[in-house]
């Protein structure tokens, strides 16, 4: 069974709004935190975005 062309229009409405819009955004305290370190993987864990910084 494939996609209605209703349900490929909101695909294509979703990932044009994901390429203009972030995600996730760090705050300014997160981001003065991890000056220091380096940024190893990103994941999605049960639907969270997760940052796994290097040591």
């Amino acid at each position: 069974m494939g996609s209605t062309r209703m349900e490929w229009a909101a695909i294509l409405l979703l990932a044009d709004y994901a390429r203009d819009e972030p995600v996730y955004q760090f705050d300014d305290s997160l981001l003065q935190r991890l000056q220091s370190r380096r940024i190893g993987a990103t994941t999605i864990d049960n639907g969270l975005v997760v940052v796994h910084l290097d040591q």
